[in-house]
């Protein structure tokens, strides 16, 4: 537990709106460590985007009965769509990206 809070911690400090490649990578990689499949996974990471909650919601099908969302993995665009109130100076944040890339990676 406490590799997976240092990695995330290395992942760097920037907002949602800001998120670099190399943030996402990093965070990706990590979550690629708690998964058995082909490296090449790596090679072709999902789009990332950054939207409303109110996307995030029509998107899930919900609107306007769900809570809120702070992220979802899209099977069919091969896409991670995260809120973008995030801020990527958490740890919190950082932990939403990477439960999407688990799905990405299941």
């Amino acid at each position: 537990m406490r590799a997976l809070i240092l990695l995330l911690a290395l992942c760097g400090v920037a907002s949602a709106a800001e998120l670099t490649e190399v943030q996402s990578r990093g965070i990706m990689a990590v979550a690629y460590g708690q998964f058995h499949g082909p490296r090449t996974l790596l090679d072709d990471p999902p789009a990332i985007h950054i939207v409303s909650q109110a996307e995030l919601q029509e998107r899930f099908e919900c609107a306007p009965r769900c809570p809120v969302i702070h992220g979802m993995y899209d099977d069919a665009e091969v896409a991670i769509y995260l809120w973008e109130a995030l801020d990527f100076s958490t740890v919190y944040a950082s932990s939403v990206l990477l439960h999407e890339y688990v799905h990405h990676f299941q």
